[in-house]
């Protein structure tokens, strides 16, 4: 599934995926703010819940390449590198959760939760 896109500023903004893939792994948005969000990891080939993680928004401004390419602004989730600065994995959806709330008095999104 492809990250929303939307315009804003007369540009295209891409905002985190709600699903995607990633080395054997399915990722699925569970919840999010205006600068977290918290991804339940899941195994592709069995679909056992194997962690959640939250993670800081990283926001990218447009980017112009040499080549004249451009790549719009986007949300992008953190690099490994900054893993334990910028996403943490926790065992269960309420650590997660908890744990966003002790760090941000940011209000949950109400329509972050998956469509059943």
């Amino acid at each position: 599934m492809k990250s929303k896109t939307t315009t804003k500023d007369s540009s295209t903004y891409r905002f985190l995926p709600h699903t995607f893939r990633d080395k054997g792994y399915e990722f699925h948005q569970e919840k999010r703010t205006d600068s977290w969000a918290v991804y339940k990891q899941q195994r592709v080939d069995n679909g056992k819940v194997v962690a959640y993680e939250v993670v800081r928004i990283q926001r990218f401004p447009e980017t112009r390449f040499p080549d004249g390419s451009v790549s719009p602004p986007r949300e992008a989730y953190p690099r490994s590198e900054s893993w334990g600065t910028d996403g943490w994995t926790f065992r269960t959806l309420e650590a997660a959760t908890q744990w966003v709330l002790t760090h941000t008095a940011e209000e949950w999104y109400e329509d972050s939760l998956p469509v059943s």
